[in-house]
């Protein structure tokens, strides 16, 4: 679904709040408009997020991995969706595994944990886990290492 909204906006009426509805969720927007000029910036509450992650994928195992992912479990991704992972790519170069990803939702450190709580994903990760060695670098019970963005582009 894409994003809709219509708004008027006048000089007498400077700032204008309203819902869009994104995804089948509801987003509360400010918008403000400059004086003399049709420029608006837009506030979200709740934006989207990107979330890029590494991994070093096993060279005996690089095969199987891309079998996997050739063809993955309706379920596993019906339970990303379900949990707000949009957009979500994994690229492959030089033995390292390079994930992106979109969050559309609220709590991501919850949504996270529900997703690994879930049954079909233990057994999904069961296939792809042995595929990839972790960097020395991640913490805890972390398996892909967190990147941060350092540059972005709409």
């Amino acid at each position: 679904m894409k994003n809709k909204a219509i708004m008027i906006l006048s000089k007498k009426n400077a700032n204008q709040f309203f819902k869009l509805r994104r995804g089948g969720r509801s987003m509360s927007l400010k918008f403000k408009m400059c004086v003399g000029s049709m420029a608006l910036s837009m506030l979200a509450a709740d934006a989207l997020q990107r979330y890029g992650m590494v991994i070093r994928v096993k060279p005996e195992m690089v095969a199987e991995y891309k079998r996997l992912h050739s063809d993955v479990w309706p379920e596993v991704l019906s339970i990303l969706a379900r949990h707000h992972v949009r957009n979500y790519s994994i690229f492959l170069a030089g033995g390292l595994l390079f994930g992106y990803l979109e969050y559309d939702g609220e709590n991501y450190a919850r949504d996270m944990k529900e997703i690994a709580d879930e049954e079909i994903t233990k057994s999904w990760w069961k296939l792809t886990d042995p595929c990839q060695e972790p960097f020395g670098s991640v913490k805890g019970k972390e398996w892909w290492a967190p990147m941060e963005e350092v540059f972005h582009m709409d």
